[in-house]
């Protein structure tokens, strides 16, 4: 170990010490109801309650770009989060993250860096000429960008947190967007017309990128998850049943069939490399949903203000829905929440990044008569 990881180490066990960081008998118990229920939610069976988790906690310092660079700064909130969540009564499960957020992988490949003073960053296109995408080789991470210190922190988060609390991964992006860093997306698109062979040649050298860090992310967080167990992953997406959660956001400037020709393999790839998962996409997607229906996803993820949740539902049939950060909407606010109820309650439905009073106001409705009158699943 050296003597940097050293330090980090003594600075986290006096960070646990100083927030008194604690799962209680009541929490443990807490946690083994919440995997009980996502669990149910993830194989589709009828669920008690609606299930809604967290997003984790990211403030938790006035300098957003310590919380980048500082181990114990980006893990003490999330640490924080844990306790608050559960006491408050979301679903969640215990799991932190090493957040160097979306330029990862990107910072591998080399590309250029940029981070603006909120702590968001940017990475600068490493491909200018198309030519240049014969020479894309898979990084050894040994070496490469940010991912040797992610590595050694994902190994000291589970050295040194309870195991009760899963180190989950950060990778994050998908094929697409890491290629939007890599090539930039402009530039891509018209790729896509000229030059189709550098395209699949950029995708797939990213893909297996991906997979390799993936895995060792894996190795370095010690994971023992089966790929139908659920379990904690990303720090802003739900409970995941499948061994990978990853974005498609970029994909939904595409049109179904760039889509399926240049994307759905790649995404394909990941998905069956790690017994499914979860794909995030928070824009316009419904042109695209048949195409995520022929993907091995165990569950999609959708912004249901820019989705119709029937059509959705009506596709992804076998596919588990994530909702973040509202309701089914409706004409009335009583009604999307009764919508809602009805919905999760049947399974395959999960609300994440809920608001705290619109998590109380979903578990007023369940209690009230009115509610326990209705039949389980009944629309």
């Amino acid at each position: 170990m050296t003597a940097t990881a050293r330090t980090k180490r003594e600075r986290l066990q006096r960070m646990l010490k100083e927030i008194d960081f604690r799962l209680d008998g009541t929490m443990l118990q807490k946690l083994e109801d919440n995997r009980r229920l996502l669990q149910q939610a993830w194989d589709f069976q009828p669920v008690e309650r609606t299930p809604v988790t967290a997003w984790s906690q990211v403030d938790g310092t006035q300098d957003p770009l310590k919380r980048r660079f500082d181990l114990i700064e980006n893990v003490k909130p999330q640490l924080l989060g844990i306790m608050a969540d559960l006491q408050n009564g979301y679903d969640r499960l215990a799991g932190v993250v090493r957040n160097f957020n979306t330029t990862l992988l990107a910072s591998a490949f080399g590309c250029p860096i940029r981070l603006m003073e909120n702590g968001q960053d940017w990475a600068e296109p490493i491909i200018h000429d198309i030519e240049e995408a014969n020479s894309l080789e898979i990084p050894d991470f040994t070496q490469a960008g940010l991912v040797p210190e992610y590595l050694e922190d994902l190994a000291l988060l589970r050295e040194v947190l309870p195991e009760e609390v899963t180190i989950g991964n950060r990778i994050l992006l998908g094929p697409t967007d890491h290629l939007y860093w890599i090539r930039g997306a402009s530039q891509l698109f018209i790729d896509m017309f000229d030059h189709p062979e550098a395209v699949h040649k950029m995708f797939s050298i990213v893909t297996e990128a991906h997979i390799r860090l993936q895995k060792e992310s894996h190795r370095a967080a010690k994971w023992s998850f089966s790929p139908d167990e659920i379990h904690f992953d990303t720090m802003v997406h739900a409970e995941c049943k499948g061994l990978i959660v990853f974005s498609d956001d970029g994909s939904v400037s595409l049109s179904p069939e760039l889509f399926a020709e240049f994307v759905a393999p790649y995404n394909r790839r990941l998905l069956e490399e790690f017994g499914g998962g979860l794909i995030h996409t928070c824009g316009a997607c419904e042109h695209l949903l048949e195409e995520y229906a022929k993907l091995p996803a165990t569950g999609v993820e959708l912004n249901l203000s820019l989705v119709n949740y029937d059509k959705a539902r009506e596709i992804l049939q076998d596919k588990v829905i994530i909702t973040y950060g509202g309701l089914i909407p409706a004409n009335t606010y009583e009604q999307s929440l009764q919508r809602t109820i009805q919905e999760a309650h049947k399974g395959g439905l999960i609300l994440t990044g809920i608001p705290l009073g619109v998590l109380r106001d979903i578990r007023e409705h369940e209690r009230s008569p009115r509610f326990s009158g209705w039949k389980m699943g009944q629309a």
